[in-house]
């Protein structure tokens, strides 16, 4: 039988929500406070941090894929003027800022690059010309675009401006590709609809970072996601080999080694390799999204999910992973 405990093991203090969902049914583990339950666990607010990676840039970049095939391959140097005059970002294209492979970084140490951008106007800075400027100045170039893996949530940001730029003049791409395309059709909660601009007339979302979702949401998402094929009710809404790319379910195109040979990254989407606790005969491939302090969403290979929002940094879902695995297997 199921043992529950294999997705409730975090302690207490530590986690405003978990749950899981499989079949279209989805169990939450309630909504805590350190007060006590929260009792409207429907609708408690439950911020993005780098899911927005996933859940924003990845989806939005899928969706300008399926609308404007080629999209991907655009150079930031044709588009975006604060990069684009600049050396480092010669050759670097929307998917390589997708894959935080543009070649340019400090450090290839985890989060060396990352927590120092934070000290900058790239996270301080109100207005869009202060954190592009700022984040097309911030890593210097050391190899060619698409070798090397370094996370930056600058990327991200710089991505953002540059689907916004392959767009038609006046289209947003929060609003008018996320929203509408992705977003609508899949019946997500109002929250979805606003994101984190900048103060000032271009308002550039902020893209790997600034949404707010409900749990319910992050069902609807993930389970959309875990299909695989990219369509909703029979409309074709994100394009499917890039999807397929992300979920790791396209060999030709892994993505990035991400720090180890165990983990990788894709537009916008993790994936860790795991052979379940010798579960498996051989291992298996698990995409997940992954935020600020200890947020995880695993999308698992029989179209199954977990996720869990805690504060205290702990990325922990393998053991959900083993116990859906026990629930119908994916092994192969």
């Amino acid at each position: 039988g199921t043992d529950p405990g294999n997705f409730d093991w975090f302690p207490a203090d530590e986690v405003s929500t978990y749950g899981f969902a499989i079949d279209g049914v989805h169990y939450s583990g309630g909504c805590r406070t350190r007060y006590g339950p929260y009792p409207y666990c429907a609708v408690l607010d439950l911020p993005s941090y780098s899911l927005a990676k996933s859940i924003f840039a990845g989806m939005a970049y899928m969706a300008l894929e399926q609308e404007f095939p080629g999209a991907g391959e655009s150079l930031l140097s044709d588009y975006v003027t604060e990069c684009g005059d600049m050396e480092r970002w010669r050759d670097v294209s929307l998917q390589h800022l997708l894959d935080m492979s543009t070649g340019n970084y400090q450090s290839l140490e985890p989060d060396v690059d990352e927590l120092a951008s934070y000290e900058t106007d790239f996270m301080a800075g109100e207005t869009h010309q202060a954190k592009i400027t700022t984040s097309c100045n911030l890593f210097p170039h050391k190899a060619e675009p698409g070798t090397r893996f370094a996370y930056h949530s600058s990327d991200t940001y710089i991505a953002g401006t540059l689907m916004n730029e392959i767009l038609p003049a006046g289209s947003d791409i929060h609003t008018d590709v996320l929203v509408e395309r992705v977003m609508k059709p899949l019946r997500l909660s109002p929250v979805t609809r606003a994101t984190r601009r900048t103060y000032d007339t271009k308002a550039q979302p902020f893209t790997g970072y600034g949404l707010t979702l409900h749990s319910d949401d992050i069902v609807r998402i993930g389970l959309f996601l875990a299909r695989g094929d990219g369509a909703i009710e029979g409309t074709q809404v994100l394009d499917p080999e890039e999807l397929k790319a992300a979920l790791q379910r396209n060999p030709r195109d892994p993505g990035m080694e991400a720090g180890s040979e165990s983990l990788r990254y894709n537009n916008g989407f993790w994936a860790y390799q795991t052979n379940l606790h010798d579960a498996c005969d051989r291992p298996v491939w698990i995409p997940f999204m992954s935020g600020y302090g200890g947020i995880s969403i695993a999308i698992l290979p029989n179209q199954s999910l977990f996720y869990v929002f805690s504060d205290k940094g702990r990325f922990e879902w393998l053991k959900a992973a083993v116990e859906s695995n026990q629930i119908r297997n994916y092994c192969g």
